[in-house]
């Protein structure tokens, strides 16, 4: 029983990893860049504005983008998978 919660948790965590990376090499590559940028190495906003030389707002704006397209992905794969499984 252990060893399948273990053997549970690294195929969660592995799927979790394949749909980031996946949703991110689908992104144009400008903004799969930036989401490198934010969520990959996680740099801070101020970080990622002097980067960028973009406002505060446009970073904000080109996050929520870039989460919806990643949103959307997962969306299609969830479906995708439920339509697979069941």
């Amino acid at each position: 029983e252990a060893d399948q919660k273990v053997a549970d948790k690294y195929l969660a965590d592995k799927e979790k990893v394949y749909l980031f990376e996946y949703g991110i090499s689908t992104l144009e590559e400008g903004q799969r860049s930036l989401a490198e940028d934010m969520f990959v190495k996680k740099m801070s906003r101020a970080e990622l504005i002097e980067k960028w030389h973009i406002s505060q707002s446009t970073l904000t704006r080109h996050r929520k983008e870039i989460i919806n397209r990643l949103a959307l992905q997962v969306d299609a794969y969830m479906l995708w998978k439920a339509q697979t499984l069941f």
